[in-house]
């Protein structure tokens, strides 16, 4: 396991390190939704910044997004703010921002975690 999950009132920020990649995410998403604090959920935060080896498929990305449509449904007023400083994991937080077009979660790249947290309500 690659990543640490932090909660706080209504936030809930996710952070990856060295080798991360789709296991991980599926994960980390799927340990979310389960948690009995998604319901009140009203911020995400996964940041990327000090991800050294990023693997992850294009497949696993459009799962991730699926999943967390479907989840979507559940708690409709999340904000997702992603932390993507290497440009392969930031490709891929571009195509998962994308795919969650059709999600109520607004969702947002940044380059650093105080943009992140600026943006965040």
């Amino acid at each position: 396991m690659s990543y640490t999950i932090e909660w706080g009132d209504g936030v809930c920020i996710f952070s990856f390190f060295g080798d991360s990649g789709g296991n991980d995410l599926i994960a980390c998403s799927e340990v979310f939704h389960g948690d009995s604090r998604f319901d009140n959920a009203r911020l995400t935060i996964w940041d990327m910044s000090a991800v050294e080896d990023f693997n992850l498929t294009v497949e696993e990305c459009i799962k991730i997004a699926a999943q967390d449509i479907a989840a979507s449904k559940t708690n409709p007023r999340i904000k997702t703010a992603i932390i993507a400083t290497d440009e392969i994991v930031e490709m891929f937080a571009n195509l998962y921002e994308s795919e969650m077009l059709s999600s109520p979660w607004e969702t947002k790249v940044f380059k650093t975690k105080e943009e992140a947290m600026r943006w965040a309500p």
